[in-house]
């Protein structure tokens, strides 16, 4: 990996900064819209573009992996494989646009989703990655003290860094998002990681600052940089409608360049070991995935 590129990205304020078009966008309280004149549910941001404001990384040196608007069923044909699609429906009633995509756990069940973008496949493995999508979780959505998987990259290679195998820096890594109840209105955001660090067996919660109120949109935005193998310098960051939401520069994802990005993980999962309370549902829109191509 180039370490110059590596210092200039973080020192040109991708945390600090934020993501291109929303730095100048204040949260708004919920419920409320820009006038404050009466209640929206919409996010709180127009922004299209995952890059940094003054990162060293411009959109042109960036590949769009996937764009996705779930207006018609044309957009599975985008994932390289679908393990999990039974739960699947495009929907009105709620829709961020005219159709968004309502993934299904219903009671006593926990798949939800598993699609997957198989980097090699359709590209080349990358090691750095943005990602966004938007994001509703009904009011009637039951957490309790449960929590649940949401899509992001991971790099298992089918041997380790998910479903309880440890990772040991070698054998692979993950850190797709997860949801968790904070109280009767609000859904807590966190990333679910296993990384070379790990000292369980399973992943380790990432908590999020930001927490999402039922029944309204959000945009949520990923940003992953692999470590270099012999440092435990790898990068998470997150956003909510623009807002900074999490920043880690010290992960440790592996201990061999072997380990890349191999997979965008469109995993919606009610976990670990228990179901699902009730029929409950989530909604998404406007996937978007760039990566910064083969650096190999």
């Amino acid at each position: 990996m180039n370490h110059t590129r590596r210092e200039l990205l973080i020192l040109s304020g991708l945390a600090t900064g934020g993501v291109s078009g929303l730095t100048g966008s204040p949260a708004l309280s919920p419920g409320t819209d820009p006038d404050g004149s009466e209640e929206s549910t919409q996010p709180n941001t127009t922004a299209d573009d995952p890059i940094a404001d003054d990162s060293t990384v411009t959109e042109e040196q960036t590949v769009t992996e996937l764009s996705i608007d779930f207006h018609d069923w044309s957009w599975i044909d985008e994932f390289t494989e679908s393990d999990i699609t039974d739960h699947l429906e495009l929907v009105t009633d709620e829709a961020y646009d005219d159709r968004s995509l309502r993934v299904d756990i219903p009671e006593g069940e926990s798949d939800g989703a598993s699609l997957h973008y198989w980097f090699a496949e359709e590209s080349s493995e990358p090691e750095e990655l943005w990602a966004s999508y938007y994001l509703y979780f009904p009011e009637s959505f039951e957490v309790t003290d449960q929590v649940g998987k949401l899509p992001g990259p991971a790099g298992t290679y089918g041997a380790g860094g998910w479903g309880g195998r440890q990772s040991d820096g070698r054998d692979g890594w993950s850190a797709r998002m997860g949801f968790r109840e904070i109280n009767s209105d609000e859904i807590g955001l966190q990333y679910y990681v296993y990384h070379a660090g790990m000292d369980d067996e399973y992943g380790e919660f990432f908590i999020w600052d930001q927490s999402l109120w039922r029944g309204q949109w959000y945009r949520i935005d990923q940003y992953i940089l692999l470590n270099d193998p012999e440092q435990a310098n790898g990068v998470l960051m997150g956003w909510v409608d623009g807002e900074p939401a999490y920043d880690d520069r010290s992960i440790r994802f592996r201990t061999t360049p072997e380990l890349r990005i191999e997979d965008y993980w469109f995993n919606v999962y009610w976990g670990g070991m228990y179901d699902s309370p009730r029929d409950n549902w989530i909604l998404f829109d406007d996937l978007v995935v760039r990566t910064n191509g083969d650096e190999s």
